[in-house]
């Protein structure tokens, strides 16, 4: 198994463990074809921080994310990590999440991290905390355009 920059020509494969996992780890309701659409979007925000793991030529998980600038300095986020699911409890997942956090920091000066999650999971919030990451008072909000869009117009 080796870890590698993930290059365009992945993308279709990424896709079909990504819509996988995160439609069974999730309500949300991925498709491949959605899928590929967010990785393609992702992949061409910054390519430098897509990787993928591999085993004897076979895409079997993936991590990416964004630096952006805080005020206390670079943070990496919006990471996503996702694992085939033969290979989830392997450590896979750990080494993906070291090879993006060393790279942001080595490129990038990254001193912080953000993750998005669903707090009502016990997975993979138990994991998060595990490796040192805790919550924050912030909370991520959704909602439909038209809903809020008819709100305001109250």
């Amino acid at each position: 198994m080796k870890i590698r920059n993930a290059n365009l020509q992945d993308l279709d494969e990424m896709a079909v463990i990504f819509s996988d996992v995160f439609s069974k780890a999730s309500d949300d309701k991925w498709t491949e074809e959605s899928a590929k659409k967010y990785l393609e979007y992702c992949y061409n925000r910054r390519p430098d921080l897509m990787f993928v793991a591999v085993d004897a030529e076979k895409i079997i998980g993936g991590v990416f994310g964004e630096i952006y600038p805080l005020w206390d300095g670079q943070t990496l986020g919006e990471i996503e990590i996702f694992v085939n699911f033969e290979y989830q409890k392997s450590g896979l997942g750990k080494l993906l999440l070291k090879k993006i956090i060393n790279e942001a920091k080595e490129k990038y000066q990254v001193i912080n991290l953000g993750f998005s999650a669903d707090m009502n999971k016990e997975f993979p919030m138990s994991w998060y905390s595990k490796i040192g990451m805790k919550k924050s008072s912030w909370i991520l909000m959704s909602g439909s355009i038209d809903e809020v869009l008819r709100n305001l117009e109250k």
